[in-house]
């Protein structure tokens, strides 16, 4: 790979043209002050990415990276998939003693069944408000994907979220994305934009069921089904 001479931008940092057996291609190289308040320390390599077709792409990404870097996050690495970076996640929150195993299976159900399958794959720059909003519509009008069509889990005993549960999955994945700017691959949760179509609260207390005390032989009827029917080796003969 040949490179031609960097051209220079205002100290801000430069753009290089090389060959490759495709053609030519472009890659821009950002530094940053190490000390702003001790400029005589000089600068530093703040980040870079090749694989550009033309100058003015390169440019133009170089743009976007120096204001990332002003903000504070991170540039020229390879952004991880909320797949991978929710996986990291659970395991962090699963090996903090202060937090209830309740807490934690909880969002890591939510996750794995409902969310994942869905949008695991994007990156997370790519989460948007609107990938948001068709997720949260999903739960409430489809079963989870790769369901299966028989047994006690299957697709005839489901049906697709409440609201109240679409509005806990809501906040596992805002408590994911909060994690995703502390990390700096983000500069805002997009989970808590003010246009996210999260259940309202009117909508959760609508669908809530009052609590009804069985008689004793509606639960003598209950476990009969369970016993004969369920064969659930659990209910007493």
């Amino acid at each position: 790979m040949s490179e031609k001479k960097a051209k220079s931008y205002h100290g801000h940092g430069h753009l290089r043209s090389y060959q490759t057996k495709g053609g030519e291609r472009w890659r821009y190289e950002i530094y940053t002050w190490i000390d702003p308040t001790k400029p005589e320390l000089g600068k530093e390599k703040a980040g870079g990415k090749g694989g550009f077709l033309t100058e003015k792409e390169a440019d133009a990404a170089k743009v976007d990276a120096l204001r990332a870097v002003e903000k504070g996050m991170r540039v020229g690495g390879k952004i991880p998939t909320l797949q991978v970076f929710a996986e990291q996640w659970m395991e962090m929150r699963e090996a903090d003693p202060d937090l209830e195993s309740s807490t934690t299976e909880g969002d890591r159900r939510y996750l794995t069944i409902h969310v994942l399958p869905r949008i695991g794959h994007l990156t997370l720059d790519r989460i948007t408000v609107t990938a948001l909003n068709t997720l949260y519509g999903q739960l409430r009008t489809e079963l989870p994907p790769n369901v299966p069509t028989s047994g006690r889990w299957g697709a005839s005993n489901r049906k697709p979220l409440g609201a109240n549960t679409v509005a806990k999955v809501a906040t596992t994945i805002g408590h994911l994305l909060d994690a995703a700017v502390d990390d700096k691959y983000l500069t805002e949760n997009p989970g808590k934009g003010k246009k996210v179509k999260k259940p309202s609260k009117e909508a959760i207390e609508k669908e809530s069921v009052e609590m009804t005390i069985w008689t004793e032989a509606q639960m003598a009827a209950f476990l009969k089904w369970l016993r004969e029917e369920r064969k659930d080796a659990r209910c007493p003969p």
